[in-house]
């Protein structure tokens, strides 16, 4: 069987990864699968019985009845497996959240990728269209180790992840932002978000996910608000199809991912939490913080310019004492 490197476009890239490993790919659409991963791969059919009985409840709930195809290609040695499903019937998201809660095994370094599908979710359960074109991927890790600012460290790691990618596209002088928390914008256009959740004994994390939605190739119809005032696309702000196709963004997520991740287990939240710093479209800038909830009466609302952005993902604005540590943003100017 034929193990093709996923990304054979990041060559420029290759000398900072030392070594590539196989990477197990399940999937019920060969066609999509292989739009996904760009190289020509002959996935072959596989029966149920050949994966492991601990992961059966993993696979049930991710194939149902359908058929599975399987092959292996290169990937970092973080990335173990990774899950295709051209329409989802459920968010992997909260289905790795309830295999967490459940104690239901999944494997480590897992990754699970679906082109469009029903029931997504950003931040606070607020809704997100799963479109065809577009990134919906949850990543899982059994770190086994305490992790410095556990809370938002993943938020930070992924987010950066995103913007990083996002400079990787050639030809393309556009400079994507993080806006707090967690959203990715193109000017004033979101075109992204991550999510992120753990598990932990005592000190000791013992499983983590992050979800992120990244729109590619298609544009959802939203609700326009203060919060977000469009909805846009990569695909909008760049005249290189090609380079912005779904699968060059994808093959250079995981990687971007895989290599943050690593930062931040080896002890770099440092790094990471400058990265992010750095790509904030919002400090320097006026800003208001509404309560997470639409009833104004449940919370303060805060407002100033942003100084800076603490490790803990506190906001520090001028004229406010403590730091502002939820809530949403509006951008005023």
């Amino acid at each position: 069987m034929s193990r093709p490197f996923l990304s054979v476009f990041l060559l420029p890239y290759l000398p900072t990864i030392d070594n590539f490993f196989d990477m197990k790919v399940y999937t019920d659409n060969i066609n999509f699968a292989q739009k996904l991963l760009k190289k020509s791969i002959a996935p072959e059919l596989i029966d149920s019985k050949s994966i492991k009985s601990e992961f059966h409840p993993l696979f049930n709930r991710l194939f149902g009845s359908g058929n599975i195809y399987f092959c292996e290609v290169e990937s970092l040695p973080i990335w173990t497996n990774l899950f295709i499903i051209q329409h989802a019937a459920l968010s992997h998201y909260d289905l790795v959240s309830e295999f967490c809660r459940d104690n239901k095994p999944i494997p480590d370094g897992s990754l699970f990728m679906a082109g469009a599908g029903e029931r997504f979710h950003g931040f606070k359960g607020r809704a997100w269209a799963g479109l065809l074109g577009n990134i919906h991927l949850v990543a899982y890790i059994e770190p086994r180790q305490p992790i410095e600012h556990i809370s938002v460290s993943l938020t930070v790691t992924s987010a950066v992840s995103v913007v990083q990618t996002i400079d990787m596209i050639k030809n393309g002088d556009i400079n994507a932002g993080i806006k707090w928390i967690n959203d990715i914008l193109i000017g004033d256009a979101k075109v992204g978000g991550v999510l992120a959740f753990t598990q932990a004994e005592g000190d000791m994390i013992t499983a983590a996910a992050i979800g992120i939605g990244l729109n590619v190739e298609a544009v959802p119809q939203i609700e326009k608000s203060d919060f977000i005032p469009r909805a846009g696309s990569i695909g909008q702000f760049f005249s290189d199809s090609e380079a912005v196709g779904l699968n060059n963004v994808f093959g250079n997520l995981i990687i971007r991912l895989g290599e943050n991740i690593q930062l931040l287990l080896t002890g770099n939240y440092g790094r990471l939490i400058e990265l992010y710093r750095s790509r904030s479209v919002i400090i320097g800038r006026q800003v208001e913080i509404r309560p997470d909830t639409n009833d104004l009466e449940e919370g303060n609302i805060y407002s100033g310019r942003v100084i800076t952005i603490g490790d803990d993902l506190g906001l520090y604005l001028e004229g406010v004492r403590e730091p502002v540590l939820s809530g949403r943003l509006v951008l005023l100017r």
